[in-house]
């Protein structure tokens, strides 16, 4: 497989055992590779944030080069961090996180204008978003 300049590629491997009558066993374990991009060139862009105005839950959909941890942090209008996340992100390209609304507490946050902040790798991406109560 190969993994193109700017995208993940994901190797799976499984192991067998093969007895002198040459019977396979049940694999002994499977597991996954990443071969991902150094993380200089890491790439985080929101492209979407539905619904907006929200009233509940909303879908921040960001495109990302890689497979690993994104933190989300979400800003009020006066530069308050009010809420904070962490998703794994275990496919690179076009992936969804879901977001309650509420800050770290479980509170409801209040209804107005607040930004969101993906980063991963030094890399981040901001987004405005708008909550109606």
């Amino acid at each position: 497989m190969h993994a193109g300049r700017d995208t993940c590629a994901i190797y799976y491997y499984s192991a067998w055992a093969i007895d002198d009558c040459d019977n396979f066993s049940d694999p002994a374990y499977t597991s996954a590779v990443c071969a991902c991009p150094a993380v200089s060139k890491r790439h985080v862009e929101i492209v979407a944030i539905a619904p907006t105005p929200s009233t509940r839950e909303t879908v921040i959909t960001a495109r990302l080069n890689f497979i690993g941890m994104v933190d989300m942090t979400v800003y009020d209008v006066l530069g308050r961090r009010v809420a904070t996340r962490r998703y794994w992100n275990g496919t690179g390209g076009l992936v969804e996180f879901s977001w309650d609304t509420k800050d770290d507490s479980g509170r409801e946050l209040p209804s107005g204008v607040y930004f969101i902040e993906i980063t991963s790798g030094g890399k981040k991406s901001i987004h405005k978003t708008l909550i109606v109560r």
